[in-house]
């Protein structure tokens, strides 16, 4: 089974960027900042953050101040790159999903998330979280990976 967790479900062709358009609604083009590198074969890239001082109210808004204080000081960056590549083909259209949708995510808009579960065929559910649900909501969370465990385990 496939679990996602207010997440990006491309179809193939897609790329996170591409579907990251595709509904208003969200906080991150206005609250990233770019951090241009070079690796050591010379070729260059660009990291996207968020920006500290917005990672509360666009990525974990129903995150205590001081957790996510910490989250946002300690976040792994993206490549622009990553959010730019295509996807392949999914394996959502072989394999059962389940979507936890976080209503009041300001990262991916809720009307984002829906589209893609329904795509899919997502056995979705919706709780008022925001795109850090996993930190705050943990119950629920658990609860769709146990369902999604009990239904394939038959």
């Amino acid at each position: 089974a496939l679990v996602y967790i207010d997440a990006f479900v491309p179809a193939q062709g897609e790329s996170v960027l591409s579907l990251a358009a595709k509904y208003p609604g969200s906080q991150l083009p206005a609250s990233i900042t770019e951090a241009p590198y070079t690796q050591g074969s010379g070729q260059s890239g660009v990291d996207v953050y968020i920006k500290t001082a917005d990672f509360r109210s666009a990525f974990a808004g129903d995150v205590s101040p001081a957790k996510a204080d910490l989250m946002a000081i300690t976040q792994r960056p993206v490549t622009l790159a990553a959010l730019s590549e295509k996807s392949g083909a999914p394996a959502w259209k072989s394999i059962p999903s389940w979507y936890l949708v976080g209503r009041q995510d300001e990262a991916i808009p809720p009307a984002t998330q829906m589209f893609m579960g329904k795509r899919a065929h997502s056995h979705t559910v919706e709780i008022n979280a925001s795109h850090a649900s996993l930190v705050s909501h943990p119950a629920a969370v658990t609860k769709l990976i146990l369902a999604a465990v009990h239904t394939v385990a038959k």
